[in-house]
């Protein structure tokens, strides 16, 4: 099965809100683009909405969820008004998952040759004999050693890298147009995270596919994406490339984050900084900015509802004091 390069987008989504019981969003108003072969990171804290994001836009989120958006194409397909049925033929064939667990994703009592063959056979895109050679194929593409040897282990016979392997191996197998990582190498230790982040960039040049790379860490998505938003309390506070939004943050948010992150100058001893209080579900109704009750510059005007406005050649930000603040330095700027 060779693969075909996407020339529409492998995501796009406008308008998204997504409750949960007492009818209070817990993502709001995001729009999100991820074309053919790129890669787009989701960052912030827990709490934040990002698994949500990317658990909707696969259809996994549970019968208590409530999803509304003005457009949901996964791939070339509208799924905003999908029912299961839709879903079923979608997840696996058009957009597939790399969970954080890959134990989660793998069943512990079939051989790994044959999970990655299922994917084929279910959507009736190989005959057994095919889908056992494309499995190799596949074990071979994401650099699993002794692919023969390996298709015939059980998935506890493996490491966790080479697990993550496979389940990428899996995703991989209908040539989707999305691939949605959620916290992919957080399980793993720092050298087997760098094999995987190679992997999935590898990936996707290869292949076309698109990525929603969703995480915590700021070192994976500048290493790793074409694209960052940063989320804060279920909406996105700001956008643009990985090297501009971090080395030149325009919201409170984003220059606290990276403050936090440790550096090779950092003092042995020094305290990193950390913002105060946690994600709440009041944040999430406030009309205004979100993250004004932890911001140390918020005033008056960060009650007035916000909205995303450039503040450089394709980088956004959700602040309206973004002129005014020296981010870097986290002052206040000097005219």
């Amino acid at each position: 099965m060779t693969a075909t390069i996407a020339t529409t987008d492998a995501l796009a989504v406008e308008d998204l809100t997504i409750s949960y019981g007492d009818g209070t969003p817990v993502v709001s108003g995001v729009d999100l683009r991820v074309g053919p072969g790129e890669i787009l990171g989701v960052i912030g804290e827990s709490g934040c909405g990002k698994s949500s994001i990317g658990f909707a836009v696969l259809g996994l989120l549970p019968a208590v969820a409530r999803v509304d958006a003005a457009r949901l194409d996964v791939g070339s397909r509208p799924m905003g008004d999908a029912d299961e049925d839709d879903w079923n033929q979608v997840r696996g064939r058009v957009a597939s998952m790399v969970f954080q667990e890959p134990m989660s994703a793998l069943n512990p009592c079939m051989r790994v040759g044959a999970q990655i063959a299922e994917v084929l056979l279910v959507h009736g895109l190989a005959d057994k004999k095919a889908a056992h050679a494309r499995a190799l194929e596949l074990l071979r593409l994401v650099q699993v050693p002794e692919p023969e040897l390996r298709a015939k282990q059980f998935p506890h016979q493996m490491s966790g890298g080479m697990r993550q392997r496979i389940v990428i191996a899996m995703a991989l197998a209908a040539n989707p147009q999305l691939l949605v990582a959620d916290e992919p190498t957080t399980a793993l230790d720092v050298t087997v995270q760098a094999q995987i982040l190679d992997l999935l960039d590898r990936m996707r040049r290869e292949t076309g596919a698109g990525v929603l790379l969703i995480s915590h860490d700021l070192g994976v998505i500048a290493q790793t994406c074409d694209r960052v938003v940063v989320m804060y309390a279920g909406e996105i506070v700001e956008e643009g490339e990985p090297g501009e939004v971090l080395a030149n943050p325009s919201h409170s948010y984003t220059a606290a984050l990276v403050a936090s992150i440790p550096t090779t100058s950092s003092a042995p001893r020094e305290d990193l900084p950390m913002i105060a209080g946690g994600v709440r579900d009041s944040d999430r109704a406030t009309a205004g900015c979100r993250f004004a009750a932890r911001c140390a510059f918020a005033t008056e005007g960060c009650a007035s509802p916000q909205t995303l406005v450039e503040v450089a050649p394709a980088h956004t930000a959700r602040c309206w004091r973004s002129t005014e603040l020296d981010l870097t330095t986290r002052t206040e700027a000097t005219a």
